[in-house]
Order: structure tokens, then C-alpha cells, then sequence
């Protein structure tokens, strides 16, 4: 069983890392043969959190997820002191206390159960909370059981509803507020950023180029190990 983790640091401009256990690999992870838990952490984290050579604080253990039921770690945000992590196939939110290490469920992007496993009806990417508590989640579809877009979460959670979208969106990625209220959308599909309107009606490509584009090279060819290597979030 693969264990992926959410690890902390005190430092200001690095307060937390996830560690990923998804996506390209030259050795994938896999069961021990006792079964026992391989923590993808082992070779680059200790979790005795020793002393760093940098003079910071280092990295601190704060809690594990199970990679094999589809708790793989993605879009992060934080709000009075908890940390929210979305599990890309599954569309669960969780909010994570980084002082015990509880978690507890949030939310939920409504991404039908795919039949199979390999291939998900959709992802919960990036996350990002507005003035107001509201928590939105970019979430692509690789099908029509479910539709491409920004999904949000209430302050009290529950399942999420479609906030906006567009028909241009095919990988919404990346999230971000601006001072107005004016939420940005990177598209790793599309190859452009969003600007959706505070009310969600208006969506419209603010910026477009190749080099945003992370799907189909332009000669048809996949990048490296398939959709979705090196994708520009």
C-alpha cells in the first residue's frame, strides 16, 4: 500500500508541501511484499524531522493518505489555520488540523464513479478559497458524465456546484483571486488563463499561447509518459 502525506514547514514562504505519489515514474510505486505501508517520503524526508542544513525549521510530518483508495493529494488552501487538500480522482476536499494531524471530510466535487479506476470521469485540481469562505476547485472531464469547469464548496462545506465554465475549457488547472474578486484559470488543454467574473457569468480567455498548452504537442505526439507530463499550471 502507497502512502502519500501532507508534510509542514514554519517557513513563511514554503508553509506546506504535499507529497505526491502519482504521475510519472521510472520505478512505480508498489506493495512491499509484507503489505506493510511504503511512505513515499522515506528517501528525500525524514520523518525524525532532523535538524536542516539550511538553518531553517525544516519539515514536519502531519498526516498520511492512502494512495491505493484514491486519496492522491493535489490542489491545496488554507483558511483559519487549517489546510484543505483535494484528492484529484475522487473529487474528495478534506481539511486537515496541522497542529494534531486530524482530518475531517469537507466536501465533495461531484465526478461520477468511473467503472474504470485507470480512467476517471474527471480530477479535482487546484483550490482556492474567496473573501467570503467560499472554496472553489478547478475540475477538469475526460468524458461527458461530467463537465469541465469551476465547481464551489460552501464555508460549510458539502457538496460542490458548478460555478462557472466555458466551452473553450478542457484541463482547468491552476486557481487564483485578484484584489477585484476576478478569479484566473489556467487550462493546460486549452494552452490559455481564464478570467471569470466574480458572479461566474463572464468567462472569457485573458491570455493564450502554446507555451501554456501542456496536452497534444502540436505534431499530435503525447509529452513524456502521456497526457498531463510537465503540464504548466
Amino acid at each position: 500500500m502507497t502512502r502519500t502525506s501532507v508534510l509542514s514547514s514554519t517557513q513563511v514562504f514554503v508553509p506546506f508541501v504535499i507529497a505526491f505519489a502519482f504521475g510519472c515514474s521510472s520505478t512505480p510505486a508498489t506493495p512491499n511484499d509484507s503489505g506493510a505501508t511504503t511512505d513515499v517520503t522515506d528517501a528525500s524526508v525524514p520523518t525524525d524531522n532532523p535538524a536542516p542544513t539550511d538553518g531553517g525549521a525544516g519539515l514536519r510530518f502531519v498526516t498520511p493518505f492512502n494512495a491505493m483508495m484514491g486519496q492522491l493529494p493535489e490542489g491545496v488552501a488554507f483558511r483559519d489555520g487549517m489546510v484543505y487538500v483535494g484528492f484529484a480522482p475522487t473529487g474528495q476536499i478534506l481539511r486537515v488540523d496541522p497542529a494534531t494531524g486530524m482530518s475531517t471530510m469537507f466536501g465533495q466535487v461531484p465526478i461520477p464513479p468511473s467503472v474504470n479506476p485507470a480512467m476517471p470521469n474527471g480530477y479535482a485540481l487546484g483550490l482556492a478559497f474567496d473573501t467570503m469562505g467560499n472554496l472553489y476547485v478547478a475540475a477538469p472531464s475526460f468524458g461527458a458524465a461530467f463537465q469541465a469547469g469551476v465547481y464551489r464548496i460552501a464555508p460549510a462545506g458539502g457538496t460542490a456546484t458548478r460555478f462557472a465554465t466555458d466551452a473553450m475549457m478542457r484541463f482547468p488547472n491552476a486557481i487564483e483571486f485578484d484584489a477585484m474578486g476576478n478569479l484566473y484559470v489556467s487550462d493546460s488543454g486549452t494552452g490559455a488563463i481564464f478570467r471569470i467574473s466574480p458572479d461566474g457569468m463572464t468567462v472569457r480567455p485573458w491570455v493564450t499561447h502554446m507555451l501554456l498548452q501542456g496536452f497534444d504537442r502540436a505534431d499530435g505526439s503525447m509529452p513524456p509518459c502521456g497526457p498531463g507530463a510537465g503540464f504548466p499550471i
